[in-house]
């Protein structure tokens, strides 16, 4: 074997020994940015997870407090109501409209926090099924019970959220009879 011959042998193995080591390097560089990209997967779909509890958490909220709201301003109306005599003055006309008006703002505010948190369900962007398990009767009992066309009418309401949700799932139960 001539010296250029030998040159060539070493040179071809020495390419083989790098092309291995390339690969093996290659194929462990690859194991781990799949185990990086199932870790990171992990890690977003928790943070997903927290994100949407945080939400849940406060549509719970929102709507706890605008209901406690609401029941406290009927209360407040209640006790001013039978506190004035059956002739009011202009005073006590302006303090019985002032409670009036703010037991009106706040329902206004529980069906906000009822069509935000519909809105989230519509979008998804709550759990579901948790949802309507905890609502469903709830949102039932907040439509029915509305007498005022002004919150259920399905063409003129700005509740859209909330008469979709209750008509999704009054039909549901409809169906399934």
């Amino acid at each position: 074997m001539t010296y250029s011959e030998k040159v060539n042998l070493t040179i071809s193995i020495i390419a083989v020994i790098i092309s291995i080591v390339t690969t093996a390097i290659t194929m462990y560089i690859a194991r781990k940015n799949k185990a990086l990209s199932i870790e990171a997967n992990l890690n977003s779909k928790q943070a997903n997870d927290i994100s949407m509890g945080a939400l849940e958490n406060a549509v719970s909220d929102r709507i706890n407090n605008s209901k406690q709201n609401y029941l406290n301003s009927g209360i407040q109306l209640a006790k001013c109501k039978s506190e004035l005599p059956e002739n009011l003055n202009s005073a006590q006309e302006d303090l019985l409209n002032a409670h009036i008006l703010h037991l009106s703002t706040c329902l206004e505010n529980s069906w906000n926090a009822y069509e935000n948190a519909c809105g989230q369900y519509i979008d998804k962007k709550i759990d579901q099924k948790r949802f309507k398990k905890n609502y469903k009767q709830e949102i039932k009992q907040w439509v029915e019970d509305t007498k005022d066309d002004t919150y259920t009418n399905v063409l003129t309401s700005r509740y859209r959220a909330v008469i979709r949700v209750y008509q999704e799932w009054e039909d549901i139960e409809n169906n399934d009879d």
